[in-house]
């Protein structure tokens, strides 16, 4: 089911890149995916390596798998990376204590219009990511465009994330993923 304002994407083929163009690749810039696609990959991760068809909540059709992305063995190892950023990496504020998150921050800096150069003072800010990550039951995208004072990812999107799934966590009365975790007991929910 195609869904309105989808996109396929920008990704230059691997043999079209500079040396330079692949080094920024590797943190984002010079391609392009919208938001729904963020989401459907770190959806992928969060079912294992396998894409579903997006589906809007209200829809009460079954899923449609659409294929398998990446090996059990990669989703483990990269869901691992995403969790380290949380625990000790750039997404602390995405931190839920007694919960395993994984995620990425994100900190892009806005093409000016009138230049059509990277704008020195107007960025897009996001953290994606899934929850509770040993068992994965939602995926999140917050992103903000032109943030006002801090505009890293991680400062500004990711405590929204853990706004949002601590309250999602509550409404479904999902038990903790990891309860040894020391902060349980000085958190308030």
């Amino acid at each position: 089911m195609r869904l309105p304002g989808e996109t396929a994407g920008e990704l230059k083929p691997l043999s079209d890149l500079t040396k330079v163009g692949l080094a920024a690749s590797s943190y984002g810039y010079g391609l392009a995916v919208s938001p729904l696609q963020v989401l459907g990959a770190y959806s992928a991760l969060a079912n294992g390596g396998t894409l579903w068809e997006p589906k809007l909540l209200l829809d009460d059709k079954p899923g449609v798998r659409v294929r398998r992305v990446a090996g059990e063995a990669a989703v483990r190892a990269v869901s691992k990376m995403l969790e380290l950023v949380v625990e000790r990496g750039t997404a602390a504020g995405a931190r839920i204590p007694g919960y395993r998150v994984a995620g990425k921050t994100g900190t892009a800096r806005k093409i000016d219009p009138l230049t059509r150069k990277y704008s020195t003072s107007a960025y897009v800010a996001s953290f994606a990511g899934f929850l509770p990550a040993t068992a994965p039951r939602w995926t999140i995208l917050v992103v903000l465009h032109e943030p006002q004072g801090a505009y890293y990812g991680g400062l500004t999107a990711a405590p929204i994330f853990a706004s949002l799934g601590r309250r999602l966590l509550a409404l479904e009365a999902v038990s903790p993923d990891n309860p040894a975790d020391p902060a349980v007991g000085t958190a308030r929910r």
